[in-house]
């Protein structure tokens, strides 16, 4: 989160050549504790990491992780990032007025020839409460009141809504380009000639994976 900030954050004014180096950065330091616009948020959810950030466009910040450690190796731990664009308790009522609140804007395109196709991912651990089908149901309720007429694609998506159970937290995502960005995961791109490694979280746990995840902790971005 400092490196995502320290690059797309507003440019500071250049200091003066007569400020001492040490007060320059003591003044940073502070300007940074007191500007901090993030902080980790303790859930209780095993190998998942939440972040809490406020002010700035969540959805940017993910496109940036994902595209930055695409690119390079830039992380060992963590194996997946999702935005989170919204959150409520674990209740079908709750995921229902999620559902109003934000598929409209969503799953509409001011001026496109056509309605974007989506899909669902339902994704849960350490819950039993709502099941996948509940979630279809209730996203599909809500789109016939509301007259979204979008079709469904399961292989390659405008959008992707991605409905996460964790404990007693609810989690509401949406992504673009979702299947073509290998599902927003924070590993390399595969090398010309070699395969990608086939083992992955999924395969370690009997849960599906989760926001920002990690190995031992995974992190997820919450607005």
């Amino acid at each position: 989160m400092h490196r995502y900030f320290e690059e797309e954050g507003p440019a500071e004014d250049a200091d003066d050549d007569d400020v001492d180096a040490a007060d320059a950065l003591k003044a940073q330091s502070q300007s940074m504790m007191k500007e901090r616009n993030w902080d980790w948020l303790d859930t209780g959810a095993k190998n998942v990491l939440f972040c809490k950030v406020t002010g700035t466009d969540i959805t940017k910040i993910a496109e940036w992780f994902v595209s930055t450690c695409q690119a390079g190796n830039e992380s060992r731990h963590l194996m997946r990032l999702y935005p989170v664009h919204d959150s409520g308790r674990v209740e079908t009522d709750v995921l229902e007025e999620l559902c109003k609140k934000h598929l409209q804007t969503i799953l509409t395109t001011e001026g496109a020839a056509a309605l974007p196709t989506y899909r669902i991912d339902y994704i849960k651990r350490n819950n039993n409460v709502l099941s996948r089908n509940e979630v279809f149901e209730v996203v599909g309720d809500v789109m016939k009141t509301m007259s979204l007429m979008n079709r469904v694609n399961l292989t390659s998506p405008d959008v992707v809504l991605i409905v996460q159970a964790h404990k007693n937290k609810l989690l509401f995502s949406y992504a673009r380009n979702y299947d073509a960005r290998r599902k927003f995961s924070l590993r390399p791109l595969p090398q010309p000639g070699t395969e990608e490694p086939s083992v992955s979280l999924e395969k370690k746990t009997e849960d599906p994976p989760a926001s920002l995840e990690k190995e031992a902790e995974k992190p997820s971005l919450e607005k």
